[in-house]
């Protein structure tokens, strides 16, 4: 049971990972803004996302995930629970924490 976990556990710091890049090579691609929601479920609340230097790093108990991208974009870190806009602003992808 504890290799199934693990597994699932793999798996939900994967579509983290691409579910980001999606958002930010869409946004780059058609210059329209996403506003996303990662709930604290995806990881159970210790997953990790962050955006630096042109890569997505995704990190849980399970191992970390990392994918390259080919679009400029604002370093940040992206925190379960809350909710984010993804949008194009000129020549830069940016990531913005949506305020209550």
């Amino acid at each position: 049971m504890n290799n199934l976990s693990s597994r699932l556990g793999d798996q939900s710091v994967r579509a983290a990972t691409l579910l980001v890049k999606e958002c930010i090579e869409l946004s780059w691609q058609t210059c329209c803004t996403f506003k996303v929601s990662f709930p604290n479920v995806l990881g159970a609340g210790k997953l990790k996302l962050e955006v630096k230097m042109r890569t997505i790093i995704v990190s849980s108990e399970y191992g970390i995930y990392q994918v390259s991208l080919d679009v400029p974009i604002k370093d940040m870190e992206i925190i379960p629970g809350k909710t984010y806009r993804i949008m194009r602003n000129q020549d830069l992808v940016e990531i913005q924490e949506v305020g209550i």
